[in-house]
Order: structure tokens, then C-alpha cells, then sequence
């Protein structure tokens, strides 16, 4: 079974329950498990249904796929395993595959000057992995934490004294997201 926990997604998840997946409501949010067989299934409802901005990860039985609704649609990433560092070269293979995925980090979030920390890390142990080998074997993750932001267009108002410009773009900025997703829940 893959697995899959989601957020900005509306109610219609529940009508795959009747396609064979198991979908159990968690406030808001949703946790789903599903057949192998179903995975395509998954992502095109997935690509159809997801809000903007949101993400989508599921677990399969060696990586993590990850679906990320952005401005030109959606994009799909594949993560790898630790046993995939492992057989790569470890460590200083994991610092090049992660200054890669920072690389792309920046461009999803538009720019680095919105990126307010990210680290490299392993900090956990991969206890299948160290107890088959005889060694420890840690699971490598990126942590990004950003500021959301989105394109804003200021337009000429009626103060304007060129009626003509009225309504027109003035300029663009960038501002942070006040996207619901992003307001407290307390």
C-alpha cells in the first residue's frame, strides 16, 4: 500500500474511497492509503483537485513522490531513499543532491531571497538499513522554511490625474501570501 497525507484538497477525495482507497478525515486534511495498482489514479486526481500553492507527498516502497501545485501547474519530484545515498556515495553524494534540490527550492518559492533557512541533515538512523549492513545508515532531508509570497499588481487609482491610466497596471511587487492556508487555527 502507498500512503499519503493531504492538505488543500476538498471533499470530492472521499469518492475515491469507492476505487479502492482507504481515505479517513483528519480535521481539514486527509490521510489516504492505496493499492500500488492505484498510483496514476492518485495523481491525476491529485493534478485536477489540488489547490494552488499546496503540496501533495505520497510513500511508495522505495521513495517519496511529491506533487507541488505551482503557477505553471503541477510538478512532480521524486526523493530517494537512504539506500540510494548509501549506494551513491553517502554523505558527500547527499551534499551535491541537496545543493541540487536548493537550487530548485529557489526557483519554487521565487527566489532565495525568500528563503529564510535551509539545512541539510541526518539526523535519523535508518534502523532496517544499519541492522542489515552492520553500520549505522541515516536518512539524509533538506528542511526549507521560506516566506510565502505572491505577485501583486498595483493599479493607477481615480486619483490618478490621467484618466487614461485608471484600472492600468501601475507596478508590480511581491508580497507575503495571505492565503487562508497560511491563518492560525487557534
Amino acid at each position: 500500500m502507498y500512503h499519503s497525507y493531504v492538505m488543500g484538497i476538498d471533499n470530492s477525495i472521499l469518492d475515491l474511497e469507492q476505487e479502492g482507497f482507504i481515505i479517513q478525515k483528519d480535521g481539514e486534511n486527509f490521510t489516504v492509503s492505496f493499492p500500488e495498482s492505484k498510483a496514476d489514479m492518485w495523481e491525476n486526481f491529485i493534478k485536477n483537485h489540488l489547490a494552488f500553492e499546496y503540496w501533495n507527498e505520497y510513500l511508495t516502497k522505495d521513495k517519496v513522490v511529491f506533487l507541488f501545485h505551482l503557477t505553471d501547474g503541477i510538478k512532480r519530484f521524486d526523493d530517494v531513499n537512504s539506500a540510494y545515498f548509501y549506494n551513491h556515495g553517502g554523505y558527500d553524494f547527499a551534499k551535491q543532491f541537496y545543493t541540487d534540490a536548493y537550487k530548485s527550492a529557489i526557483k519554487i518559492v521565487g527566489g532565495e531571497q525568500y528563503i529564510l533557512s535551509a539545512v541539510m541533515h541526518a539526523d535519523e538512523r535508518n534502523r532496517a538499513m544499519s541492522e542489515a549492513l552492520g553500520e549505522d545508515v541515516y536518512h539524509y532531508h533538506l528542511h526549507v522554511v521560506y516566506i510565502p509570497v505572491v505577485e501583486k499588481e498595483i493599479r493607477w487609482t481615480k486619483r490618478c490625474k490621467d484618466k487614461s491610466l485608471v484600472g492600468k497596471v501601475k507596478e508590480t511587487i511581491m508580497q507575503v501570501s495571505m492565503s487562508k492556508k497560511w491563518a492560525s487555527k487557534s
